[in-house]
């Protein structure tokens, strides 16, 4: 298992009002005791009334952020 997204990728959550843009800062992973990845999360920052905020997403939150193509311009201006 390997993360799907990279460090710096963009996206707006479904279902935020704000529109706010998330950025992925970082890729934290759990494994077993022999190695094996079993999970992967992602480590995102969003500004909001002036603060950077971090927060922890999944895979899914970040795939539905990006497949709406009015979000991908949004993000992309």
């Amino acid at each position: 298992m390997t993360a799907r997204f990279e460090i710096g990728t963009q996206f707006i959550p479904a279902g935020n009002k704000r529109k706010d843009v998330y950025t992925i800062v970082d890729i934290l992973t759990t494994t077993k005791s022999n190695g094996e990845i079993f999970k992967i999360e992602y480590v995102c920052t969003h500004v909001f009334c002036g603060m950077d905020v971090t927060s922890v997403e999944i895979d899914r939150t970040i795939a539905r952020g990006l497949s709406d193509e009015s979000i991908l311009e949004k993000v992309r201006d």
